[in-house]
């Protein structure tokens, strides 16, 4: 599922603010070697109006969607994360999860 069916399948459920709207812009000087040149990669964004506590989030998620291989997790903004699979297979099963919630 894509941003655009999340956001659209649950639009009435969803109050985003105009800032919330728009997309993610990920800079040249957030991106590490480690996350260069692997292609199964996402942006995990927290939709909330409390910031997540980082360490949290990334230990969490880190063993939830660890599968036969590792899973990287960084944050990027405020609330904002990048996550890199080294397998396709794991890439694709963490996305058929989706949504996701975290506390």
């Amino acid at each position: 599922m894509v941003l655009e069916d999340f956001e659209s399948s649950f639009e009435r459920q969803l109050d985003l603010t105009d800032w919330e709207r728009v997309g993610v812009v990920i800079g040249i000087s957030v991106v590490s070697d480690s996350f260069v040149g692997f292609p199964y990669s996402l942006v995990a964004k927290v939709v909330s109006h409390q910031e997540v506590h980082r360490d949290n989030f990334i230990k969490t998620f880190t063993s939830l969607w660890r599968g036969s291989d590792e899973v990287s997790i960084k944050e990027i903004a405020s609330n904002l994360f990048w996550v890199r699979f080294v397998s396709d297979r794991d890439y694709q099963r963490v996305l058929d999860m989706e949504p996701w919630t975290f506390r």
